[in-house]
């Protein structure tokens, strides 16, 4: 028995004090976030106030040197309103449309021994093998048109 005894009784002193302190002592993860999440409205709401704070101090100075500039200037005189003047019409402005473009036959241009139908092309492939590029401002304006979807 007493055997038993010495067994017994600091087994039931070890399940006594596990139970006693069953509770964690730090706050649970919810209560974390939540704290953190408090925190962070706080700052952000605290930098939001001093940025409208700044905001509204520049807009006021801003406001001030105006309307200071606006006193400092003198003030013209009106003159007295003259009379409209009757103006003749301007004649009408005659337009007259650019000529069309000549049409090229490539056959019978060839049968003349030239080829004038590719000579801008072949004159642009010969510049952009030397380093030219000869619309390249028109180009670049025209990819930039593209890519903006105009």
């Amino acid at each position: 028995m007493k055997k038993i005894k010495y067994i017994i009784v600091p087994a039931l002193m070890g399940i006594i004090m596990a139970s006693c302190n069953s509770e964690p002592k730090g706050p649970t993860p919810a209560e974390l976030d939540s704290q953190v999440e408090a925190k962070v409205k706080t700052a952000t709401d605290q930098l939001k106030a001093d940025c409208d704070n700044r905001i509204m101090d520049a807009a006021r100075a801003n406001a001030d040197s105006i309307m200071a500039l606006a006193n400092k200037a003198p003030k013209p005189v009106a003159a007295p309103a003259a009379p409209p003047k009757a103006h003749a019409p301007a004649p009408a402005k005659v337009v007259t449309p650019p000529p069309p473009p000549v049409k090229v036959d490539p056959k019978k241009d060839k049968m003349n021994g030239g080829n004038a139908a590719h000579e801008q092309n072949t004159q642009d492939k010969k510049d952009k093998m030397s380093g030219k590029e000869p619309n390249k401002e028109e180009n670049l304006q025209k990819k930039k048109d593209k890519m903006s979807g105009k």
